[in-house]
C-alpha cells in the first residue's frame, strides 16, 4: 500500500539499510564519506546542546559507533574537549567503525566507566543503531543505565540505544535523549511512544543520499501539512450551507450530552454546511442551551434514552438531504440506545 502525497514516508530499519545499500553499491557512494556527513551533522546537534563543557562520547562496535568517533574527531578539531568511552570490545569493531576509530586525534578511547562520565556537559549516545533488536544485554545495558544516573543531558546518534527504531518499543533499558540526530531518514521509533518519549527533538541530517531508492512502501508517514492542506475541498463563492457537506450526529443520554455537544461542534468546524444533533427528545431543551449554529432534531425515545422508533426519522434525514451520519457519542448502554444502534 502507497502513502498519499500528504505523508511523508517513515522507512523501518530494514528500509534505511536498503536506502544505505542501494547508495553504496548501486550509486558507489562511500560508506566512509556518508559517515562522515551523519558525524557532522551529529556534532551540530551536540554543539547546540551544549556550546562548551566537557563532550563524553560512548561508542559502540557497530557503524553506530563509527559515527561517534567521527563525531568526537570533528568535536576536537573544532577545539573541544572530548572524552570518548568505548561500551563493547574494541576488537569487535566493524570495518568503517574501525577506520573511524583509528584516526581519533588526541587521547584514545577509554572502556567506558561510570566515572568516565563525571564533568560531562553532554554525553553522546553512539552505542547502538537502528538495527538493534531487543533488550540491550551485558556491557551496553550497564552503559546506559550509567548514563541515566548522571546529571548530564544525552543526544542520541540515530536512535536512542534501546529503542527499536521500526516500532518505537523499548523491551529493557534505553536512553532518554534530549535530542536525535537521524541521518537522512527517521524511522517510525523516533516517532511511535514509548520511543518517542526517549527521543527528544529530532533532527533529520541530510547525509548526501539522493531520492529514488527502490525500498519498499512505508506503511507509517509524517504528515505534510501544507500537501494535505491543498488536498481539502473549498467552498465555491456560490456555495450554500447545502453544497458544503451534511452530517448527522445521533447520540446523547442523560448525563452524556456533552460528547453529543462536541462532536456536533467539531463537524461545524470541519467545515460541514449542515449539521443535525439527532437526540432523545427529552434532552432537546438541554441540548440547544448548548448548540446555536447546529440544527437539532428530537427523536422518539424510551425514558430519556435512544428508542430503536427513532432511526427512521434518522434515516428519512439522510434520504432528503444526504450526508454522513455520526452514530454514538454520549449514546449510552440502555436497551434502546443498543436497539437504536443496531438498527
Amino acid at each position: 500500500m502507497s502513502l498519499p502525497n500528504w505523508l511523508a514516508p517513515l522507512p523501518d530499519a530494514d528500509g534505511s539499510r536498503a536506502i544505505d545499500a542501494w547508495a553504496i553499491d548501486e550509486l558507489r557512494m562511500s560508506g566512509l564519506a556518508l559517515m562522515e556527513r551523519a558525524a557532522q551533522g551529529l556534532a551540530d546537534v551536540t554543539q547546540e546542546v551544549a556550546p562548551d563543557g566537557l563532550i563524553v562520547v560512548c561508542c559502540g562496535s557497530g557503524n553506530n559507533g563509527g559515527d561517534g568517533y567521527a563525531t568526537a574527531r570533528i568535536l576536537r578539531s573544532a577545539w573541544r574537549e572530548v572524552r570518548v568511552l568505548q561500551v563493547t570490545d574494541p576488537d569487535a569493531l566493524a570495518a568503517d567503525a574501525l577506520t573511524q576509530a583509528r584516526q581519533l586525534p588526541g587521547d584514545p578511547a577509554q572502556p567506558f566507566s561510570a566515572a568516565g562520565l563525571q564533568g560531562a556537559a553532554v554525553v553522546v549516545d553512539a552505542m547502538l543503531g537502528t538495527g538493534a533488536r531487543g533488550a540491550p544485554r551485558d556491557d551496553v545495558a550497564g552503559a546506559i543505565a550509567a548514563i541515566a544516573a548522571q546529571p548530564a543531558p544525552v543526544v542520541a546518534a540515530d536512535v536512542p540505544s534501546g529503542v527499536d527504531a521500526s516500532t518505537g518499543e523499548v523491551p529493557g533499558e534505553a536512553i532518554t535523549a534530549v535530542a536525535t540526530a537521524a541521518f537522512q531518514t527517521a524511522n517510525p521509533g523516533l516517532w511511535i511512544a514509548p520511543g518517542k518519549r526517549r527521543a527528544g527533538a529530532v533532527r533529520v541530517v541530510d547525509i548526501g543520499i539522493p531520492a529514488g531508492a527502490p525500498v519498499p512502501d512505508a506503511r507509517v508517514g509524517m504528515l505534510l501539512d501544507g500537501p494535505l492542506l491543498g488536498a481539502l475541498p473549498r467552498r465555491g463563492p456560490g456555495g450554500t450551507k447545502f453544497t458544503s457537506g451534511r452530517v448527522l450526529v445521533a447520540g446523547g443520554s442523560p448525563g452524556l450530552l456533552g460528547a453529543l455537544v462536541l462532536a456536533s461542534r467539531a463537524a461545524a468546524r470541519a467545515g460541514a454546511g449542515y449539521v443535525s444533533a439527532c437526540v432523545p427528545a427529552s434532552q432537546q431543551p438541554l441540548l440547544a442551551a448548548h448548540l446555536v449554529e447546529e440544527m437539532q432534531l428530537p427523536l422518539a425515545e424510551d425514558r430519556g434514552h435512544h428508542a430503536a422508533d427513532g432511526v427512521a426519522e434518522v434515516l428519512a434525514e439522510l434520504g432528503r438531504r444526504g450526508g454522513a451520519l455520526v452514530l454514538g457519542p454520549g449514546l449510552g448502554t440502555s436497551d434502546g440506545a443498543r436497539a437504536f444502534a443496531r438498527r
